[in-house]
């Protein structure tokens, strides 16, 4: 591949957001067994710790790995409104103006996207699990442990879809539109979570 393919489709929003609705669906398939594992797992009551234990890793693992989709699709939708904007470039074979850490609040702040307060708390959490226990055994900083032990984010339905709205936001105005919520996810119910839950 020339510089100037790897530009040309480097530079192809559409393709950006084409990888966004990817990670959505495959966000919406973990749903379901991270909801089932989390309502397992409150369930249990006088079970043993070794089953409790095991049932509680089943939801962090599960609960992450969806996390982590979400929080690559919201980040892929802004990369997305960057190209379109001209922040996002490339010069001889390198991105210019790519921002490579997965802070997602950051990532939506810099699209100028007005977030309820409730989005800024989601998506303070979600960056730091996608960023951190998406991939990690333990967060990478004290301060961060201490801040987010037991707020999962990834297994809970009952808010509004806050990940659908946030990308919905992120394109608005730019063209993007008709190609959200993408084609795969036509099929499914809304993705749907929550940045409270119980503790570890």
């Amino acid at each position: 591949m020339d510089n100037d393919r790897y530009k040309e489709l480097f530079s192809n929003a559409e393709r950006w957001m084409d990888e966004a609705c990817r990670q959505l669906f495959a966000a919406q398939v973990l749903f379901s067994p991270a909801f089932l594992a989390l309502r397992s797992f409150e369930r249990m009551g006088s079970a043993s710790m070794d089953a409790m234990s095991l049932a509680a890793e089943k939801v962090k693992s599960l609960s992450n790995a969806r996390a982590f989709h979400l929080g690559i699709a919201i980040e892929n939708a802004t990369k997305a409104r960057k190209i379109i904007n001209g922040e996002i470039t490339v010069f001889e074979g390198k991105p210019r103006g790519l921002r490579t850490d997965h802070n997602i609040l950051e990532h939506v702040r810099q699209c100028g996207v007005q977030l309820t307060d409730k989005e800024e708390k989601f998506l303070e959490r979600l960056s730091f699990q996608v960023s951190s226990l998406a991939k990690y055994p333990i967060a990478k900083d004290l301060e961060s442990q201490r801040k987010f032990t037991g707020i999962i984010v990834g297994s809970h339905p009952e808010e509004e879809p806050m990940v659908m709205t946030i990308i919905a936001k992120v394109i608005q105005d730019t063209g993007l539109e008709s190609m959200f919520p993408g084609p795969l996810l036509a099929s499914n119910n809304p993705v749907q979570l929550t940045s409270d839950a119980p503790a570890d």
